[in-house]
């Protein structure tokens, strides 16, 4: 009888643990879940990013180009303005 209680009493316990190690899985995996989706969103949010940043910079290079050819417009009609006077 003495036998039979022990092994209830460790049956016992062995179900509790493997309950708490269920319910520590659940929460691990809902975690890992968590994390995946702000791992997605963050790598969606660095693809607009770069985009963005590539766009601005395509944009600057037009603006330089054109302030130089601003500049040498500028510069050409001085010319003939000195030439003129």
């Amino acid at each position: 009888d003495k036998i039979r209680a022990q092994l209830a009493t460790k049956e016992q316990d062995r179900r509790r643990e493997f309950e708490r190690l269920a319910l520590r899985e659940q929460e691990l995996q809902s975690e890992l879940d968590d994390l995946s989706q702000r791992l997605d969103a963050a790598g969606a949010r660095i693809k607009v990013l770069e985009a963005e940043g590539k766009a601005n910079r395509e944009k600057i290079k037009v603006l330089l180009t054109k302030s130089d050819n601003d500049d040498e417009l500028v510069q050409a009609l001085k010319d003939q303005l000195r030439k003129v006077l």
